[in-house]
């Protein structure tokens, strides 16, 4: 066994299926020399079998942890972390066993296939990379193994498909190929990035029913990160909700959803808009995110909530337990 198998094969006594596959603890991001973390010190867990939506708006650092995970973050960023733990394997500060991880038992989806996807090469042999790189097939079991990871995310004529390039399929398509690609190391953990992004109603609920179906064939854990709190109530166990790069709020889907306990989430929750809503019944969400490029409130939502206290901009608040089963973030939480 040379170091590198030492790095990245699992312990000698395996983890009960009780503990978590990916635990995250005190994660924090730097960009560009700031002061201020674009994300500060978010922690959770995802057991196996486990799908974990991280919601939040645009811009609040959903990407950037999930990055981080995979190991593909910007050279330009710098992370602090007391663990990102994988199955017992410490990966934070250690690029070289999220490499040899990623593809294999951590894969990723992107939320644009089509530009994730090479335009050079067809969809076959893109998937043939991944498979040849993580499976020690020969050259007939190996078009086989594309042809049926194609098949598994019910691409019809895969044999065909696996010719073609990722310009000539639809935009559904290339996001089944990309899942396919994901799928292709038989992961333990799938990190799906805005996976529908851009697709139809139909397209969406066909890739994620696809997703969900692999997750719990294969005990496979899932961060799914999503803008779309509707398919993240549909979709998930549990909802973690991230606001200007703090984690304020984590608790079963249905408990986030029906009962939030921070602000933050229950004007999230309040902006979705019903079936017969009209545009008067919409809520929206004052003010913006805090300029980290100068000093912030402790509590980032502190200047956008209408329960803020003096507490709120000096002492962050720490993730704590809420009744029923969920955690919040908050001085004065709801409820």
């Amino acid at each position: 066994m040379n170091a590198l198998t030492a790095i990245i094969e699992p312990p000698p006594s395996p983890l009960p299926d009780s503990a978590p596959l990916l635990a995250v603890r005190g994660l924090s991001i730097f960009f560009g020399g700031r002061i201020v973390p674009t994300v500060q010190d978010v922690s959770f867990d995802i057991a196996r079998g486990e799908t974990l939506a991280l919601v939040g708006e645009s811009g609040s650092g959903k990407s950037i942890i999930a990055h981080t995970i995979a190991g593909i973050l910007a050279s330009a960023a710098t992370v602090s972390a007391t663990t990102i733990s994988f199955n017992g394997i410490e990966l934070a500060g250690k690029p070289a066993a999220v490499e040899a991880l990623r593809g294999r038992r951590i894969g990723m989806v992107f939320q644009n296939a089509r530009a994730a996807l090479s335009p050079t090469l067809s969809v076959g042999a893109q998937i043939g990379d991944v498979i040849a790189r993580h499976r020690r097939l020969r050259r007939t079991a190996l078009r086989a193994a594309i042809v049926q990871a194609l098949a598994s995310v019910k691409i019809p004529d895969p044999e065909r498909r696996a010719k073609a390039y990722p310009h000539e399929l639809s935009g559904g398509m290339c996001q089944r190929v990309m899942l396919a690609l994901a799928m292709a190391g038989e992961p333990d953990l799938l990190i799906a990035d805005e996976p529908t992004t851009g697709l139809d109603n139909t397209t969406q609920a066909a890739i994620l029913d696809l997703l969900a179906a692999e997750a719990g064939r294969r005990r496979m854990a899932t961060l799914f990160i999503t803008h779309d709190l509707g398919l993240a109530r549909d979709y998930a166990d549990r909802v973690a909700v991230l606001h200007a790069g703090q984690l304020v709020e984590e608790g079963r889907a249905a408990t986030v959803f029906d009962a939030p306990r921070h602000p933050y989430s229950a004007k999230l929750v309040r902006a979705v808009p019903a079936k017969a809503a009209t545009v008067a019944d919409l809520g929206g969400i004052p003010g913006k995110f805090p300029d980290l490029s100068g000093p912030v409130p402790a509590c980032r939502f502190a200047d956008r909530c209408d329960r803020a206290v003096d507490r709120c901009r000096v002492e962050v608040p720490r993730l704590e337990p809420v009744p029923p089963d969920g955690m919040a973030a908050c001085w004065r939480p709801l409820g």
